[in-house]
């Protein structure tokens, strides 16, 4: 298992909980995330735009973290998001997570 890697200096603890956000969760879901991507695993349908199950449950928290639903469309047992709004989820975590960093 690789070891995780926290940011040295954080303006907030990474363990605290804000009104339902978590630094710690978030940064997780969004690396897990990004590894998907780049190892071009996140879809089950790329053409239907339908995630895999693990990338699926990871955009339904991440969204509810980043309060950015209107990023992906999805039901009880599906995802769909198009690949340039994954991106742009990825970034939206990316600048959201780092304003936490000192």
């Amino acid at each position: 298992m690789a070891k995780r890697v926290m940011p040295q200096s954080l303006v907030i603890q990474p363990k605290l909980v804000m009104k339902g956000f978590c630094y710690a969760f978030s940064k997780a879901l969004l690396e897990r995330l990004k590894g998907l991507v780049e190892k071009d695993v996140a879809y089950a349908s790329k053409e239907e735009s339908k995630l895999t199950p693990l990338a699926s449950s990871i955009v339904v928290k991440l969204t509810e973290q980043l309060d950015a639903p209107e990023h992906c469309e999805h039901t009880s047992t599906y995802v769909r998001i198009k690949d340039f709004h994954l991106r742009e989820l990825i970034k939206l975590g990316e600048d959201f997570l780092s304003i936490f960093d000192k």
